[in-house]
Parts: structure tokens; sequence; C-alpha cells
């Protein structure tokens, strides 16, 4: 079992309130159950956050390392205007 370590906080009366009202509607047997989840749930969106990053990092370089020449902002705009006119035809033909 981990151990425990017991820490007073400070929170905004709306935030007491929601905690209050969250242990007594039962959805958590404490105030110190309901703040542990929320600090895990915390944690683990930022170990998300990072996750994500790296992969932002990772393609990035891989973008900078690749040795195809790259495309002209021309070039981008007539490929997504020629996307978007196949998208809206295909949705007039679906419909």
């Amino acid at each position: 079992m981990k151990r425990l370590e017991k820490l007073d906080v400070m929170v905004p009366a709306d935030l007491a309130e929601m905690v209050r009202a969250r242990v007594a509607a039962g959805e958590f047997a404490s105030d110190s159950d309901l703040v542990g989840e929320a600090l895990r749930l915390w944690q683990e969106r930022d170990a998300n956050l990072d996750e994500a990053f790296e992969e932002v990092r990772a393609g990035i370089q891989q973008a900078l390392a690749d040795p195809r020449p790259s495309i002209s902002d021309e070039e981008v705009r007539r490929s997504l205007e020629e996307l978007y006119a196949a998208t809206v035809k295909a949705r007039g033909n679906a419909a």
C-alpha cells in the first residue's frame, strides 16, 4: 500500500461545495478519495499530453529530414481546392 501524506489545501468555495456534493451523493467515499482521483486523472492527462507532444516532435523531425522537395503554397492551395471540390461533389451526389 502506498504511503499516505496529509495535505491541507484551500480551494474556492464553489469547488469545496462540489466536493461535498459528490461525496454526499455517494460518488466518492471521502473528500480525500475525490481529490486523489482528480490528481490521478490530472497526472494521466499530463502523461498523455507529453506523449502527444513527443509524437508531434517526432513528426516534425521526420518532415525536416525528408529529402523530397517541398511543394509550393500554390500547389498546396490547388490540391486543397481540388479535394474540397471533390468532397462537395461527393456529398451532393450522395444526398
